[in-house]
């Protein structure tokens, strides 16, 4: 929505084209090195928890954009804004192949990089609509701001996922702990129980033995 649009928003503050390109090589040393510790918390937090965190420092960023109008803000937000698409790389990738089976995973990776530009095709038209009709510093903001709304609801969303993936997990350990106690309980009990497999045995035959034996 606005994201392509920030170095005419440097630009507007008087940043020299020496600060832009400082800009760009920034945002791509952060695309590059963020992927490593990404993936590191992805497997200490887990994927969901990780994704939750990535969200919300996207989220700190965004509004340090808005409430901070600087160039400074930029250079700074930046270290948090690229936090989701850097950061968050290796665990939505892992998300995608833990909730697919093996048969599905590469579809399931194919969907998610075409569902993932469909936004960047169609933000950038309408952030330049924003910035023809309120101008580019007022234009910026609103769409820092719908950025914010958007990136809490996904927040939220995620926090909801993970409460009941926790709840269903709980239930699954539940379950089989149940079926473990009583399947031990009963093999603990036969095994406690001598006259349960005596009765079981197949009675002698005392005549048959007295005969053999005249």
């Amino acid at each position: 929505l606005w994201f392509r649009y920030l170095p005419e928003y440097l630009r507007a503050f008087g940043v020299s084209a020496l600060g832009l390109g400082l800009f760009g090589t920034l945002k791509d040393l952060l695309d590059a090195a963020y992927a490593y510790p990404g993936g590191v918390l992805s497997d200490r937090l887990g994927t969901r928890n990780a994704l939750l965190l990535f969200g919300g420092l996207t989220t700190v960023g965004f509004a340090v954009l808005f409430a901070w109008t600087s160039p400074v803000a930029v250079y700074a937000a930046l270290f948090f804004v690229m936090a989701w698409a850097s950061l968050g790389l290796p665990a939505t990738f892992s998300l995608v192949g833990e909730e697919l089976e093996g048969g599905h995973r590469v579809i399931g990776f194919t969907l998610q990089s075409i569902l993932k530009r469909v936004p960047i095709m169609l933000a950038p038209p309408l952030g330049g609509l924003l910035l023809e009709r309120f101008g580019l510093v007022h234009g910026m903001r609103i769409g820092f701001a719908v950025s914010i709304v958007l990136s809490i609801g996904m927040l939220v969303f995620l926090a909801r996922a993970l409460r009941r993936s926790a709840e269903h997990s709980r239930r699954l350990h539940s379950f089989f702990t149940a079926r473990l106690r009583a399947c031990s309980g009963r093999t603990a009990k036969a095994s406690r129980d001598p006259t349960q497999s005596a009765s079981r045995a197949k009675p002698v035959d005392r005549s048959s033995i007295r005969s053999r034996g005249s």
